[in-house]
């Protein structure tokens, strides 16, 4: 454990094995004093490294208020749709928080793969090149933060 972050992912994977294990004794219905603060580490731990994952540019403080507020809600929203239809039970209600946060998850990876950056453009190469030689063509889009600011004493037509 060399630096800080190697430390952050133990206590990651640290906090999901225990949450875990006390998932499987919530929904198993094994009744021991260290089932309660599991349960709880999971219904904390769970949602909000699911919705982590969609988070990736932000500042860690902002990801860290983000995740835990939507986990949060994340577990309200399944406690409220499970008192609504009548099913309310702790053992379901992990397994809800459970599958919403693989969804999240799900929805991240399926998002990732569909991303334009992930697609190869075999014109890459030429398009640098002639950046780097020749500056930006007239093909070159111009920006909405480059174009120049408008009055309303200005005549000309917006199209």
């Amino acid at each position: 454990m060399g630096s800080g972050r190697s430390v952050t992912h133990w206590l990651i994977g640290w906090s999901l094995a225990a949450g875990a294990a006390g998932a499987a004794l919530a929904i198993a219905g094994i009744d021991t004093p260290l089932r309660l603060p599991l349960v709880l580490l999971f219904l904390a731990a769970v949602p909000a490294l699911a919705v982590s994952t969609l988070l990736g540019g932000l500042d860690p403080l902002a990801k860290v208020v983000i995740a835990g507020a939507s986990a949060i809600v994340v577990n309200f929203g399944v406690a409220e749709g499970m008192i609504m239809a009548g099913a309310w039970s702790l053992a379901a209600g992990v397994a809800g928080v459970a599958l919403f946060s693989a969804l999240i998850v799900a929805a991240r990876l399926v998002t990732t793969r569909m991303s334009p950056a992930r697609i190869p453009n075999h014109y890459s190469e030429l398009a640098d090149h002639i950046v780097a030689n020749h500056g930006y063509g007239p093909w070159r889009r111009v920006l909405p933060h480059e174009r120049p600011l408008r009055t309303l004493t200005d005549r000309r037509s917006p199209w």
